[in-house]
């Protein structure tokens, strides 16, 4: 792995490809982008830090993320892993218990 700073992240880039994989992480009314670095992460870690990021109270009031859905807005399996449930680029809706409740989940 490579290590570089773009902007005021830290970019991991795969060595293969020398391309670091990023994901447009919708929490609420924020989109913020996060570097997956290759997409071995699961995407548990993907919910859990966008709920991260979302404020300066590290989404706490925000509970645990509970469902992730795609851009078709299917729902997602938290355990698998990044790179194999998303491309390169794509959006990614994090939702938590009050709002997957109030969508009939």
């Amino acid at each position: 792995m490579l290590r570089s700073l773009v902007g005021s992240e830290m970019c991991i880039r795969d060595r293969s490809t020398g391309i670091a994989m990023r994901l447009h992480v919708h929490v609420r009314e924020k989109t913020i982008l996060v570097q997956c670095a290759d997409g071995l992460q699961k995407i548990q870690w993907l919910a859990s830090v966008g709920f991260c990021r979302y404020d300066a109270n590290h989404g706490m009031e925000l509970g645990r993320p509970v469902m992730v859905k795609n851009e078709e807005g299917e729902a997602v399996d938290m355990n698998q892993l990044v790179k194999n449930a998303f491309d390169d680029n794509a959006h990614v809706w994090i939702l938590s218990q009050d709002e997957a409740g109030s969508e009939g989940v």
